[in-house]
């Protein structure tokens, strides 16, 4: 069975209790900042491209395997 991107990453974040995130769907994931001073992030996948959100600033990243990769590796 293949994993997407938000599975992987769901699954490593169920090892970190202390990290609150919401799985809104299979496209989309946010992880919440541990206090005031931190920034949210947020991942949303989409047939042409993935983009990671940390707080104001964003990246996009292919969908290819390389793209995937450099994802879930920033």
């Amino acid at each position: 069975m293949k994993h997407s991107i938000i599975d992987v990453i769901t699954e490593k974040l169920a090892e970190y209790p202390e990290v609150n995130f919401t799985k809104r769907n299979e496209a989309e994931l946010e992880i919440y900042p541990r206090d005031e001073r931190g920034f949210p992030i947020y991942i949303q996948l989409d047939p042409r491209e993935n983009t990671l959100y940390f707080g104001s600033f964003h990246w996009h990243f292919d969908t290819t395997r390389e793209g995937t990769n450099d994802l879930l590796h920033h």
